[in-house]
């Protein structure tokens, strides 16, 4: 159970660590979309997601104990959990843009459509890791094997698509534009709202670790890219606020 909560903590954390608030430069400003430091997160990333493997199996074991198992909350917690993933929050996402439009509000419109942006970003990058690493998810091998890869069968098998969890970047690519938005007109809020925005967006990725669906590994490696999707896409609309995307579907600037 040390190790379980052990976990939470990380997943609750690691977002953040992602995300740190940086200075921000001026609207428009040119600046590189990938920088040194992103380098270092991804490297720091895989590392990580590396260690979480070694732990797997004792992980997938402590979550799936009769104790956990037998809270009757958990149980229905992560059936109602599961339906927020990339699919449902991309339509809430594109339901934002709409109402941002219709409403002539630009800022609720640029929200939605840059969020709609980083959860397809997401889930195109880890379509094509889950199909070409073809990971078996813990019901496989009864959380017995978390190192067992059958590279490209994932295209063909939803039980090969364990890495990464694609519900929680979903979530976190969310999260990450609504930090990032709100953050850059409310500076101050940052302290307040990222903590809880990152804590309820991975809620997700642990609901499905508990109805063994997906290894700890998988869930470290989506968040981390869900954010650094999320923090990608706000980047490039930061700095390049005249861009072709932001004039076709927002309008010129007033």
């Amino acid at each position: 159970m040390r190790t379980g909560r052990l976990l939470v903590s990380l997943l609750l954390v690691l977002p953040i660590g992602i995300s740190a608030p940086r200075p921000l430069h001026a609207q428009g400003e040119r600046q590189p979309l990938l920088r040194r430091r992103d380098l270092y997160r991804t490297g720091a990333v895989l590392a990580l997601t590396a260690a979480t493997m070694t732990l797997d199996r004792r992980i997938a074991r402590a979550v799936r104990g009769s104790r956990a198992q037998g809270v009757d909350a958990l149980q229905e917690g992560s059936r109602t959990i599961k339906l927020v993933n990339e699919r449902s929050l991309f339509a809430l996402s594109a339901g934002i843009y709409v109402v941002g439009r219709v409403s002539e509000h630009r800022p609720l419109a640029s929200f939605g459509l840059h969020a709609a942006e980083a959860i397809a970003l997401t889930a195109a990058a880890q379509t094509i890791i889950k199909g070409g690493a073809g990971r078996s998810r813990p019901f496989v091998t009864r959380n017995g094997d978390p190192f067992d890869f059958r590279p490209g069968l994932g295209f063909r098998d939803p039980a090969y698509r364990s890495l990464p969890s694609l519900h929680n970047g979903g979530s976190l690519a969310f999260a990450s534009v609504l930090v990032t938005e709100v953050t850059r007109r409310h500076p101050g809020s940052v302290r307040i709202l990222a903590p809880i925005t990152y804590s309820v967006a991975s809620l997700p990725g642990l609901g499905r670790m508990y109805v063994n669906k997906h290894w700890a590994s998988d869930v470290v490696l989506g968040s981390a890219m869900g954010v650094g999707a999320g923090l990608f896409t706000a980047r490039y609309h930061h700095v390049r606020p005249d861009n072709a995307i932001d004039r076709f579907a927002l309008g010129r600037r007033p």
